[in-house]
């Protein structure tokens, strides 16, 4: 069966310096996919890669099984592969529910005037289904009760939230997401768990999420990739990859034996005497 997205044999290399190296990975159709590494090893040129921000100097991207090496980041993103990005663009004048609806501009089919303004039937009907889509996302967000209240108000966490609802309201099939819990708290990060399996689960979206906070791809990721200066180390489940040694090593800085199998640093005891 065709992977969904497929990164196939990736390269980039930045003036001598190799930035991805022979870099393959997939998402499959209803899959939550999740990127993993530590700083500097390639993650964000990796999701600059497949959406178009950077050409590489060997492999291809395919979407749905069609290549789209070709297509501009617009072009794919009109094709079905949303993303986010660390520092997210809100309007913060506007309200949650404009923010959802400036949003969904990839899917407008005519720039007009009269589609721009929603005017005849064709366009009211178009802008109707638009209200309906940015409905439909404020639920699957839990952010109904703030759907006119203007961004600069919400809290930070709520922010980061939309800025998901406003890469899905381009209706992708596949949505990146650029570290997404960065600069959340705990209970706000939970939230964002249970946004994310949402997504999936009613939206029926396919996932790919670089992220540092490994309790939260524990708690959504059904395979995680581990880059490690530029290459992908390891591959599997999120319980697998935490507990191989490699990793352990490589992304969370110190040594298998010194971790305890959830990850966590092991103190170490004196002996009496």
């Amino acid at each position: 069966m065709t992977s969904l997205l497929a990164a196939e044999d990736l390269t980039v290399r930045f003036a001598g310096l190799t930035a991805l190296d022979d870099v393959s990975i997939r998402v499959e159709r209803g899959q939550i996919a999740a990127v993993i590494g530590p700083n500097g090893a390639g993650k964000t040129t990796l999701f600059n890669c497949i959406s178009g921000f950077v050409v590489p100097n060997a492999g291809h991207v395919a979407l749905d099984g069609r290549r789209v090496d070709h297509l501009s980041p617009a072009q794919r993103a009109g094709a079905g592969l949303g993303r986010t990005f660390q520092q997210g663009g809100l309007w913060l004048s506007e309200t949650v529910l404009g923010n959802l609806l400036v949003a969904q501009h990839l899917t407008v089919a005519t720039w007009s005037i009269p589609s721009l303004l929603a005017l005849g039937g064709d366009g009211r009907s178009s802008e109707a289904d638009r209200r309906r889509m940015a409905e439909e996302v404020l639920a699957v967000l839990g952010l109904e009760r703030y759907a006119h209240v203007p961004v600069r108000s919400l809290p930070y966490g709520s922010r980061k939230v939309l800025e998901l609802g406003c890469a899905l309201a381009s209706r992708p099939a596949v949505l990146m997401l650029d570290e997404p819990a960065a600069g959340m708290g705990p209970e706000e990060g939970a939230w964002l768990a249970s946004v994310i399996s949402g997504i999936r689960a009613q939206l029926g979206v396919a996932l790919l999420v670089i992220e540092h906070h490994v309790p939260l791809v524990k708690q959504v990721a059904d395979v995680v990739y581990v880059l490690n200066f530029g290459r992908v180390l390891t591959a599997g489940t999120a319980d697998e990859v935490t507990r191989d040694p490699a990793v352990l090593e490589a992304y969370l800085g110190h040594r298998a034996a010194d971790a305890e199998p959830d990850g966590r640093r092991r103190r170490r005891r004196k002996v009496a005497t």
